[in-house]
């Protein structure tokens, strides 16, 4: 899921968000644990999600939020 713009108010720490802001949000990538996007899947998965070991992982770049809920790590490639 992507979300659009700067949403980051609230939802991560100023003090995150201004260390990587000046690293022009140069590969940050987080694994999450109890998120809100994670409890918002949990809710509306019917209980599927329960049933797979998922991890939930947010990619955070100077124009977007990417959250990412998978059983697998993910791989990334940057071109």
């Amino acid at each position: 899921m992507l979300d659009e713009g700067i949403v980051q108010d609230g939802l991560y720490s100023d003090k995150e968000i201004e260390k990587y802001k000046k690293q022009d949000f140069e590969n940050v990538i987080y694994e999450l644990t109890d998120g809100g996007f994670e409890k918002t899947i949990r809710k509306i998965s019917a209980g599927i999600i329960d049933l797979l070991e998922s991890k939930h992982y947010v990619v955070i770049t100077r124009n977007f939020n990417i959250d990412i809920i998978t059983e697998w790590e993910p791989e990334l490639k940057v071109l």
